[in-house]
């Protein structure tokens, strides 16, 4: 079978997946645990010990904007969230075959006492209102040009200037993250507007 056990908001949000092959696999079918963003794979690995027929115990944990997935106590994978999670939902469902699930709790540690100054344009962003979210990154990168924050609020401006087909703009808000904490997140912005443009498949 093919279990998987998922979180998601109401706007897709992230989904961990572990695949566990059947016994009559193929050279093709290996066990992995990947994570689902929005509907595109984030992050795999295939250096997992899993086989069907057996018990796991399986956790996922969101604190913040990290999430993690574990397997038996061992961390499987770990992912930090641009755009942290709102929702409080939790699904487990199964693609192929039968799971069958002993237990099944959910903690919360309840509503943050405080918000992040992010909480409001990051709320617009995932309503896709992205021309007022970039609007307020832009102020909170001026607020906080020397901060963590500050420069992730730069990136995220540009995400919105992506998917306001504004590459132009987008192009100079990832380039200032050259040479800093977030240099990696310039490479994969101008990769988005490479994909934009056409110029990568």
């Amino acid at each position: 079978g093919r279990p998987g056990v998922g979180h998601r908001d109401s706007q897709g949000g992230s989904r961990p997946k572990l695949v566990i092959p059947s016994k009559r696999r193929g050279v093709a079918d290996r066990a992995f645990v990947e994570l689902i963003r929005d509907g595109k794979r984030v992050l795999r690995r295939f250096d997992v010990r899993l086989q069907s027929g057996q018990s796991y115990d399986l956790r996922v944990d969101l604190e913040g904007d990290n999430l993690s997935l574990a397997v038996n106590g061992q961390k499987q994978l770990q992912y930090r969230e641009f755009f942290p999670q709102t929702g409080g939902r939790v699904q487990l469902c199964v693609n192929k075959g039968a799971v069958k699930a002993s237990a099944f709790e959910i903690l919360s540690r309840g509503a943050p006492l405080s918000l992040s100054f992010l909480a409001l344009p990051d709320r617009q962003y995932r309503l896709g209102r992205f021309a007022e979210a970039r609007e307020l990154y832009r102020q909170l990168a001026q607020s906080h040009p020397d901060r963590e924050e500050g420069l992730m609020v730069i990136l995220k401006a540009g995400l919105c200037s992506t998917e306001l087909s504004d590459t132009q703009t987008a192009f100079g808000e990832f380039a200032n993250l050259e040479g800093t904490m977030f240099d990696y997140c310039c490479a994969l912005g101008l990769a988005r507007i490479g994909l934009l443009d056409g110029n990568i498949d």
